[in-house]
This record gives structure tokens, C-alpha cells and sequence, in this order.
């Protein structure tokens, strides 16, 4: 039955090919170890996010020197919180949506504690 998938905390639909992806580093974290980060035929991990820039930038109509591939949402949040979260006594709080994604709410609640503050 055709449909909509529109779920914004989801992985969304498996695509086709991503369980034969996921197999194949796994053969090769077995056969390689370690050396599978720069040595051996296929995607080297160490600069794995090199074969996205291209078709990230495409999807986004960006050029692919524009595009960075980075972590999830979540650590993304949380390596901006580092250096830009400076709570004092009166300024401590941070707001955000009541249904929020529970690793950001998780992250956020991590942050305040802290430093020192009641997430609560």
C-alpha cells in the first residue's frame, strides 16, 4: 500500500542497500582490524565522510566543497554547548520543546548538571 513515511525522530525507511553496506565493514573490520582505517580495497574509514561530499551536496544543491559531513544532531548539540554554554546563578536555564528528541533533552540535562545546576 503506497504511503507517506514523515516521522522526524526516526531513521526513516531502511534504503535498499544499506544492510549490504553494513555487512561488507563488517567482513572487513573482521579480516582488517584496525588497518581498515587507510589500508585495503573499498571505503577507508578514516575519511569515510569524503565519499559524501558529492552526493550530500547534491541532495542540498550545495558544492561539494560547501558540504560537511559531520555527527548526529544530537553531538552536534553537544559540541556547540561546550565552548557557548557559560550558565551563571541568574542565567542557568534553557528552554526547549516539550517533546524534544530524548538524547537532545538528555544532552541538555547533562550540560546543566554540569555545571553545577538542577535540570529540573
Amino acid at each position: 500500500v503506497p504511503c507517506l513515511y514523515l516521522c522526524g525522530n526516526s531513521l526513516g525507511l531502511q534504503p535498499k542497500k544499506a544492510r549490504q553496506y553494513v555487512l561488507e565493514e563488517m567482513d572487513r573490520w573482521a579480516s582488517s582490524g584496525v588497518r581498515g582505517h587507510f589500508e585495503g580495497e573499498g571505503r577507508h574509514w578514516a575519511k569515510i565522510d569524503d565519499y559524501l561530499h558529492k552526493p550530500s551536496a547534491k541532495i542540498v544543491g550545495a558544492l561539494p566543497e560547501e558540504v560537511a559531513v559531520m555527527n548526529s544532531l544530537t553531538v552536534n548539540l553537544h559540541l556547540l554547548f561546550i565552548p557557548f554554554y557559560s550558565p551563571t546563578a541568574q542565567r542557568h536555564k534553557i528552554i526547549m520543546e516539550a517533546k524534544a528528541f530524548p538524547s537532545d533533552r538528555y544532552l541538555v540535562e547533562s550540560q546543566v548538571r554540569l555545571h553545577g545546576y538542577d535540570p529540573d
